[in-house]
């Protein structure tokens, strides 16, 4: 009777050459493999980053930079110091925390706010016809310059500053926007300033304020930069 050895024999060397070839251009599979996927999350990274830099670049060269450096100087060298002055003010003359000081902190902020906000519309107006005079007066030199470049001879003028025209808006201004704004200003800092009295701590308080200011910075940005409507009384005669 014979018996069949061949599963109690060993592998050939044939076969353990191709064994090893086969393992070794399966690793060489997973290494190409993995080697496109770095590739390919190299190219989605770069570009994300080379759009998110033409966003940062398109972000920057949009920037009102007349406008943001008015309301810089607005919040930084007016709003900021007139609260730490009100503060210092309420501190002294309500050194306790009671109910009744609350209350009167409040409300003190509250009043605060209506020559606040009336001296930003007209601080706002006064900048925003500033540099519109300063625009139309470089437009004019420009202007000036090329007639002398062509040859023609012709005085330079300086446009009118129409200083009654900017008090005239500035009135116009604080007459449409002053009372809704009031009424917005309450609606924020009534809560903020209560929450900020009764909870933050006394060294941390100028800081909560910090934070708010700039979200309602943000919106008399917005609100000084809104269009009026003016409607021109006609009389018509029968």
């Amino acid at each position: 009777r014979r018996v069949s050895l061949r599963r109690y024999m060993t592998k050939l060397p044939r076969d353990l050459e191709e064994d090893h070839q086969e393992k070794e251009d399966g690793t060489l599979i997973r290494l190409r493999d993995k080697m496109i996927e770095k590739e390919k999350l190299m190219e989605i990274w770069k570009h994300r980053v080379s759009s998110s830099i033409e966003w940062v670049k398109t972000e920057v060269e949009e920037i009102d930079l007349v406008r943001s450096a008015s309301m810089g100087f607005w919040a930084g060298f007016v709003v900021t110091p007139g609260f730490m002055a009100l503060y210092k003010v309420l501190d002294r003359c309500l050194p306790k925390q009671t109910p009744f000081s609350v209350v009167c902190r409040v409300a003190a902020t509250v009043v605060y706010s209506v020559p606040n906000n009336t001296a930003f519309f007209a601080y706002g107006t006064c900048v925003h016809h500033v540099v519109e005079w300063y625009n139309k007066k470089n437009i004019l030199m420009q202007e000036h310059q090329q007639n002398i470049g062509n040859g023609e001879e012709a005085e330079f003028e300086f446009p009118d500053f129409g200083a009654a025209d900017m008090i005239e808006n500035a009135r116009m201004k604080i007459e449409a926007e002053l009372w809704g704004t009031i009424i917005n200003s309450a609606k924020l800092w009534v809560p903020t300033h209560f929450v900020n009295f009764t909870v933050i701590p006394t060294h941390f308080r100028p800081f909560t304020i910090s934070i708010v200011s700039i979200v309602w910075n943000c919106y008399l940005s917005l609100v000084q930069h809104r269009d009026i409507c003016v409607i021109d009384e006609i009389e018509t005669s029968k």
